[in-house]
């Protein structure tokens, strides 16, 4: 339980990165939104353009001491800003293989080859004030299904956009400030031929950490 009520720390620390200068602030001003101008809509393609290098942060369970361990794997994306569409490069598939509970899945997801997501990316319009003020910009993220060959076996990796996590609600929605990017990661299953193994799992890329434990260590 200590390791779940850490996690959700460090989650909710990544997505608070920069949010408010005051979290407690009675204005009713700052709880206002109001749509975006269209030079306010270039700088927010602005600022998510381009490209990125951090990790894909997850929990890996550690059944000998029965707890859930912060595990994290390198990863590369870039967001371009012409047609709004993020691609991760080479998707670290061993995230999921570890986190699944099914060992045939994760023998054969750990024999894949690398494969890219990619996802459509959405400005937040209309917008709370305070965030634009702010200088905190935030994105709806479309993940698109994951499909590639292994073994003759046709995979598909699915994401969620809205995920209910130990009694958390996380959406898919990515945050930049001051270059620094987070996005939860919603896995929701993984289909092989006609099998369908569920997943339900909360990953984040950011490009804002430093690894605890990384599958390099091993």
């Amino acid at each position: 339980m200590k390791t779940i009520k850490y996690y959700m720390l460090f989650a909710v620390c990544l997505l608070a990165t920069g949010l408010f200068t005051s979290c407690d602030s009675s204005d009713d001003n700052e709880l206002e939104a109001r749509n975006l101008t269209d030079a306010e809509k270039a700088l927010y393609k602005q600022a998510i353009n381009g490209n990125y290098s951090g990790y894909l942060v997850y929990l890996q369970a550690n059944d000998l001491e029965n707890v859930l361990e912060e595990k994290s794997l390198p990863a590369t994306w870039n967001v371009n800003a012409a047609n709004m569409q993020l691609t991760i490069t080479n998707f670290p598939l061993e995230a999921i293989a570890n986190v699944t509970r099914h060992l045939d899945l994760k023998e054969l997801l750990e024999k894949a080859d690398p494969v890219n997501m990619t996802a459509k990316v959405d400005l937040v319009d209309p917008e709370y004030a305070v965030y634009i003020d702010q200088g905190l910009y935030r994105y709806y993220v479309t993940p698109e299904s994951m499909k590639f060959t292994v073994d003759g076996k046709e995979v598909t990796i699915n994401f969620w956009v809205v995920l209910n996590y130990l009694g958390t609600r996380y959406e898919s929605i990515a945050t930049v400030y001051n270059k620094a990017f987070t996005l939860p990661v919603l896995v929701r299953d993984v289909q092989v031929d006609y099998n369908d193994y569920t997943i339900d799992e909360l990953m984040y890329l950011t490009n804002d950490y430093t690894p605890k434990t990384t599958e390099e260590e091993k």
